[in-house]
Parts: C-alpha cells; structure tokens; sequence
C-alpha cells in the first residue's frame, strides 16, 4: 500500500509532539508504582525520629518517669516543616512532652525531652505524631509504652565478655587440715582445664602454697613452674604434682603475703618469671579452710592487684574457703576472703560444700574474665517474678541448667547450660520498691 506524503507529514508530525510534549513525569511529581504509596523523586524533606519508639517499662503510680529523649532530624535536601508535635490515643495524659514542633532545615536536628506518670496499675500505649511536609510521613507517629505497677521493673542488659588468654595462680593451704581438699582438687581439676580447652582459651598456670615459713614455699612456684598446653605435655598430671603440697606445711596460713611474694621482686624476675604476660586477664585463685593471717590487709592487697595491669577489669582474686565459718552467719561472714573477692569481681564458695565439680566450672569462668553472675542493681521485690534471658531465650529457675537467685549478694547466678557463652547478650529485668 502506498502512503500519501500528506499522512506521512502528519505522522511525522504526531511523533516529534510525542517526543517533546509527551505524558513524561516531572522531576518533582509522585510516581505511579501501582499500589497506593506515591514515591518521590528528587528533592525533598525526609523526617527521622531517633529512637522510632519509647518503652518506659513499669512504673509506680503517680511517680514519674526520668526523662527519655527524642532526637528529630531532617536528613533530606530540603527545608523540613513540622507544623505540630501531639500525643495521640487513649492515656496520653499520662505521657509529658517538653519540647515545641519546629522547622528544620537539611541536616538540623533538635530534641525532645518525655516522661511518662502512670495515673493508674494499667499498660498505656500511646503515640506521639509528628505533622509534617514530609512527602511520604506526612504523618509520623512514635509509639510510648509504659506499664503503671504496684512496684517498678527494672532491667538489666549486658553482654558476656569474650576472653582471649588468662594466667593463673593458685594458692594452696599446705597445713595438715588440708589432705582432703587438696585431693578433691586433683581429682576434679579437668574440669577447670577442659572449660578453659572448649572456650579455646590461651592459659597458663602456676602453684604456690599459705606456707611463708619453709623457704623452698614463701611464694616459689610448685611442681615444674609455669604450666601451659604449649610447653607441658600432661597439663592434668603436671598440675596434680604441683599441687600435691601436702599437709605438713605451717599452720599460720598467709595466703595474701604468698601471692604478693610470688608475684614480685626478686621472684616474679627469677624462679617465678613467665607467669603473667602482657595480654589478657590474670586471675588468683586460693583454697583453703582457715582464715588467712597475712600482714598484709584487705585493702592494700586489693589496691596492689587492681593495679597490677594497669586494669582492674583484668585481675580478679577468688576463693574456695571458710569451712571453719558457722553456718548461721551470712553467706562469706567471719571470712575475710568473701570481702577481697567481692572487691576484685573474683568467685567465692564455702570450702566446707566441697562441690568441687560446680566450683571450678564457676571458677574457670571467673578467671577468665566472664560472668556466671550478675549484682543486679537494685533489690528485687519478688524473686518470682525476675526474668533472665540468655541469647534471646528465656531460662527458668533452675540450679541445673538455668538461674537463681543469690540473697546474700543481690545477684544472679547462672547453673549448667544457662552460663552465658562469650558475647551472648543477657537480660534481667525483675520489679522493685521505690518512691518517687
């Protein structure tokens, strides 16, 4: 078929319109992306709200709130106008806002401050919306949760260290009480050494005995010396002679004047060197059934540790002891080594319960530098109701494999499975009596 030149003109003609005039979208206008959410392109205001949401948690009724803050931001390329900030949804007096909407330009930011007083024991959930010119959150809204409670929930989130290498220095009571303690202790140390082996832990370890009497004890490493899975072939069996201290050491226990002796001049640059190296967390750990009647105190040997490297974090003194302390004294009372471990963040267990499988798993971690418990911050009002969860799953009340309670230390202690495992988030959060 032929085409006339007039119908080819005007063909011409429709596509160069086309071409130039067409329905092409402006650089500004929404796109149609076929559902019901324009998206904008090119310049524009974009609001942000940081954190995009307030948990106040349990409070008392009628006590406020410390205040939580609300950063608002404009991070796109053009002025932002916030024309109204309000509290929306049934409850929202008892939510404060102290702040004002403002205009924002590209990059500004400002905040807000909220507090929330519960008026009633109830969940309040409301929303706190911003009005804006923002193309695509004209309206945006951020939620506030907060519980009003008889007693307020308190949590606690923390994170379980990662340990990287550790020495350790044990002293050991050599008097003639001891025969059995140290016996339990040989018989029940793979199980310290195979926690340190699953964590994949760089550790070395040396003996020392309470003895500062005899001169070949008075602070002089046991047995072979330094005892590492690097340079000693049985670990188990090299520690087992080292500690075979026996029992006919002096009666005048020094536990505190032996570590010190051992751990500095002359010693720890002769016949005590290699010990402790410059990385990693230096742990001492002593047994023994009577209190120690070092020259030394309390408070000067906590001092002289913290500081040994440079980090109290990184020094921890722990002890298996007290055997001797009436039963109806509190936990660690008469014991001067429950206060020394308390202060150096070390582990402390009766002597005389000589669970020596559970202890040294305790331990093994503790010299590590991680948590089997957690001091909680403030004194729970119902044991029943703490709840702890470990790597996102929650625990039970469990001495097995789970957590309990400690009244005498205010504390969380975890058993078996539940012990968190290196960089696992934990949370507790229980309630607790406070005023306003």
């Amino acid at each position: 078929m032929r085409i006339s030149p007039l119908f080819a003109i005007l063909a011409l003609v429709a596509c160069n319109e086309y071409d130039i005039n067409g329905n092409q979208p402006k650089p500004d206008a929404p796109v149609d992306t076929g559902d019901d959410t324009p998206v904008v392109v090119g310049p524009q205001p974009d609001i942000q709200v940081d954190p995009p949401s307030l948990d106040f948690g349990s409070r008392p009724k009628n006590c406020p709130s410390d205040p939580e803050v609300l950063t608002i931001s404009n991070v796109g390329t053009e002025p932002l106008d916030i024309s109204s900030m309000e509290l929306v949804g049934a409850g929202s007096s008892n939510f404060d806002v102290f702040g004002i909407a403002r205009d924002l330009d590209p990059g500004e930011s400002y905040e807000v401050d909220v507090t929330f007083i519960p008026t009633a024991w109830t969940e309040f959930n409301v929303a706190l919306r911003f009005t804006s010119n923002d193309p695509d959150e004209g309206e945006l809204d951020v939620g506030l949760k907060g519980v009003g409670a008889e007693d307020a929930r308190y949590e606690e989130r923390w994170t379980q260290n990662e340990p990287s290498s550790v020495d350790v220095l044990w002293i050991i009571d050599n008097s003639g009480s001891m025969s059995d303690e140290v016996d339990a202790l040989a018989a029940n140390m793979p199980t310290f050494l195979n926690n340190f082996m699953r964590l994949g832990m760089d550790w070395q370890m040396a003996v020392v005995t309470t003895d500062m009497e005899d001169p070949t004890d008075s602070g002089r490493f046991q047995g072979i010396g330094v005892i590492s899975p690097s340079t000693t072939a049985d670990p188990v069996a090299a520690f087992t002679t080292a500690s075979a201290v026996g029992a006919g050491g002096s009666a005048d226990e020094k536990a505190k004047d032996a570590a010190y002796a051992a751990m500095t001049a002359p010693l720890v640059t002769s016949a005590n060197a290699g010990l402790v190296r410059a990385g990693g967390t230096f742990a001492m750990i002593v047994i023994s059934d009577e209190p120690d009647s070092s020259s030394m105190s309390t408070s000067s040997f906590v001092r002289w540790l913290d500081l040994y490297k440079g980090d109290p974090d990184l020094t921890s003194f722990s002890a298996m002891a007290g055997s001797d302390v009436p039963a109806g004294l509190p936990f660690g009372g008469g014991d001067p080594y429950f206060d020394e471990t308390t202060l150096t963040g070390g582990f402390y267990s009766r002597l005389a319960d000589m669970n020596f499988n559970e202890v040294l798993t305790y331990l093994s971690f503790t010299a590590a530098g991680m948590h089997t418990r957690w001091t909680l911050h403030y004194e729970p009002s119902n044991v029943a109701q703490i709840d702890v969860s470990v790597g996102g799953v929650d625990q039970p009340y469990s001495a097995t494999n789970g957590f309990t309670y400690d009244p005498h230390t205010n504390s969380v202690v975890f058993h078996g499975d539940a012990i968190p495992e290196p960089s696992e988030a934990v949370v507790i959060s229980y309630p607790y009596n406070t005023g306003c």
